[in-house]
């Protein structure tokens, strides 16, 4: 570690884009969506067991990025236990218990941070016991890590719960359908049902409009029902009716506002899927699953697919494959095999598009449950692309890229993206090797773009089957495409496209060194846009596959190391993470100290506690790394520093200095190799003061 004088480069967030210009980093097996990753897209991945095996158990993604996993059973009993999953560090940790141990309950997130856990059941048999169900409910804070008892249910219940739009709890149960009001903890009752008979109701889908549609079975016949309740009367009308009988497996609303209901068939594979419009109150059959998907999981990715994961196997052995439905051609495709088989699970989308798959039954007999867990990363389609795209890399970075899609023009793109998000100045740099000649529109190139929004703003730099290089923008969201100016070459070429806030420019060369500019042109972007290679076939009824090699980035290997992009008090992904609850403190942004600008992170402690925060990203190439970080604390004891795979490489002790007078930055030096975690932190200690950074930048030094 060393200690520099203030350099005009870092004095200033806007002079830092100058060094963005001038660093290349050789990307080996890392491009991604938001963070760094090593695996490539539309795979599954091992992440760390939860603390305990367990089945029947809920996952809620909380406002702060972590996931809370309660209850659920272990095949001997009902658990109070509950954990939270950090997807920085891809660990899991113990939160308090629950007060009453439960099964099969449900748990909604509320509009104030807080989960509400209801219902349920105290016995061990998975999915919970319908006839020995619980009235009670509790509030978890994630504030405080512990749950706390709020007020009753009218009839105790174990059916499905949905927040409305007005913050309120909608609950489906046996006999009357309830609400929960956060304001004053109590429940109260709806209308009643329409249906004259019992019926066991197993979704409750929120719909664009407000309504809340459920779907269940007559308990005595077993013949689906479907209701609509609105929240506005308090009443429930019959609608459909469904084609298929009966529960619903899934219930998953699209983008359009329809719902894709999945209706298992039991040991009879595949199961039946179907189409529900609320405007025309109908089910539509579209067709039928791969395989098994009772007691499965389904969740709606980024670009709109559906992933469904596992599913109960003739036999009782939980399934380890999925399937993606792609809405744009109703059609469900294999995605691949978990590494696990499991059903009674979770599956909770993350903040960046990945997916966690937690828990659930591999193994009938003899009962073995599971506490292992994993991640699904989505193949990054954007837009009605007609096949599902993929993307693949190998050791020596390789790309091989394939997409669909009507075409990259217009107002609405289609088209495969492995992406990962980058600051508001950078570069990114990539050889293309081969395209499909899928039509002569086909492209394959380079791209940044404001969102993954299908008409975001956005610049891209390819080149089309034919050897054309086109440079095109969007200059705002909603936009039509404009074509900004081309050039004639061949394969293979390299593709550099350079952004400046909102002026971008793309270059091209045939040996890396002599390089020719094809235009420049000026988009909006946010402070935190998203690049990457991207792939259409201009068919989407084809896919065309590019061979891309030495990709490449300039600039910040890290999110928001100024703060600006944060509404404080709050920190979170894709940048920093608070350390809480290991610390007891909470880190936060504010506006108090800012080096620059108008932001910084600190900690702040008025008792004897500590406090830390840190971001993650994944090395980018082997070879030496540089954290430049201001900081500045108020007493001794303040570090900064750098892990590498959960080591130490590097820290330095934060000087103690007036209030808002940073002085020179830490230069913090280290190596990794290409894939490590590098993970850059800051700790204040366990004594009442503050510890301020801001400004902080991790940079690849330039590899020869």
């Amino acid at each position: 570690m060393s200690r520099t004088a203030p350099s005009p480069q870092f004095s200033r967030k806007g002079m830092r884009q100058r060094i963005a210009r001038r660093i290349v980093v050789v990307m080996t097996a890392t491009l991604t969506a938001s963070v760094s990753f090593s695996a490539p897209p539309g795979t599954f991945t091992p992440t760390g067991n939860m603390t305990t095996t367990r089945a029947s158990h809920t996952a809620t993604l909380l406002p702060n990025g972590n996931v809370l996993i309660a209850g659920g059973t272990d095949g001997s009993q009902a658990l109070a236990t509950a954990e939270l999953y950090d997807p920085a560090t891809r660990t899991f940790a113990a939160t308090g218990n629950m007060t009453t141990a439960r099964n099969g309950h449900t748990a909604t997130l509320l509009a104030n941070g807080k989960v509400l856990i209801a219902g349920g059941s105290d016995v061990s048999q998975l999915g919970g016991d319908g006839s020995q169900p619980l009235a009670t409910a509790e509030l978890y804070d994630p504030v405080t890590g512990t749950f706390s008892p709020t007020g009753n249910m009218i009839t105790a219940q174990s059916g499905p719960s949905t927040r409305l739009a007005n913050g309120k709890v909608f609950f489906a149960g046996a006999d009357r359908g309830e609400i929960y009001d956060p304001a004053t903890g109590t429940f109260a009752l709806t209308g009643a049902y329409a249906d004259p008979f019992p019926v066991s109701w197993s979704t409750a889908t929120l719909l664009l409009d407000g309504r809340v549609l459920v779907i269940g079975f007559a308990t005595g016949s077993f013949a689906s029902a479907a209701e609509l309740f609105d929240p506005e009367s308090g009443t429930f009308n019959v609608t459909g009716p469904t084609d298929d009988s009966g529960a619903a497996g899934t219930a998953t609303l699209l983008t359009d506002g329809t719902v894709l209901v999945v209706t298992p068939t039991f040991d009879i594979p595949p199961d039946d899927a179907e189409l529900y419009d609320p405007g025309s109150q109908t089910f539509t059959h579209i067709g039928t699953t791969i395989g098994y998907h009772d007691f499965s999981a389904a969740v709606r990715l980024g670009d709109g697919t559906v992933l469904i994961t596992g599913g109960q196997l003739p036999g009782g052995n939980g399934s380890s494959a999925t399937e993606l439905y792609l809405p744009a051609t109703r059609v469900f495709s294999a995605a691949g095999n978990m590494t696990v088989g499991r059903d009674f699970h979770t599956a909770t989308l993350l903040g960046d598009g990945t997916v966690l798959i937690a828990g659930g039954l591999s193994i009938w007999s003899p009962r073995q449950l599971t506490a292992s867990a994993e991640t699904y990363r989505p193949s990054t389609d954007v837009g009605p692309v007609g096949l599902a795209g993929s993307a693949t890399v190998d050791s020596n970075g390789n790309w091989t890229v394939s997409g669909s899609g009507g075409d990259i023009w217009g107002t609405t793109d289609a088209f495969q993206f492995p992406h990962q998000t980058f600051g508001s100045a950078g570069s990114l740099t990539v050889r293309v090797d081969s395209l499909q000649d899928t039509n002569a529109f086909a492209k394959a190139g380079v791209m940044i773009r404001a969102s993954l929004d299908p008409g975001a703003a956005m610049a891209i730099l390819d080149i089309k089957p034919d050897g054309g290089v086109e440079f095109m923008t969007r200059a705002v969201s909603g936009d039509s495409v404009h074509f900004i100016a081309g050039a004639s070459a061949g394969f293979p070429l390299w593709l550099r496209l350079a952004w400046d806030g909102g002026n971008v420019s793309g270059s091209i060369s045939t040996d890396q060194v002599n390089w020719t500019l094809v235009g420049t042109g000026s988009i909006t972007l946010p402070s935190h846009p998203v690049g990457g290679l991207a792939v259409t076939s201009h068919d989407n009824s084809r896919l065309a596959t590019a061979h891309f090699d030495s990709v490449s980035t300039g600039g910040n290997l890290l999110v928001d190391g100024d703060f600006e992009g944060y509404a404080p008090p709050a920190l979170g992904p894709p940048g920093w993470i608070d350390d809480f609850p290991f610390r007891a403190i909470r880190a936060k942004s504010e506006t108090n100290q800012p080096h620059s600008g108008l932001q910084n992170g600190a900690c702040w402690a008025t008792t004897d506690q500590d406090c830390g925060m840190h971001q993650e990203v994944n090395a980018p190439t082997t070879g030496s790394y540089t954290l430049t970080i201001f900081a500045n604390a108020d007493r001794p004891g303040g570090l900064v520093g750098a892990n590498v795979n959960g080591q130490t490489a590097n820290s330095a002790p934060v000087d103690v200095r007036g209030f808002g007078t940073y002085g020179a930055p830490y230069v913090i030096a280290f190596s990794a190799n290409a894939g490590d975690t590098i993970r850059v932190w800051m700790y204040s200690p366990a004594t009442p003061g503050y510890v301020v950074i801001d400004d902080v930048s991790l940079v690849a030094d330039v590899q020869q």
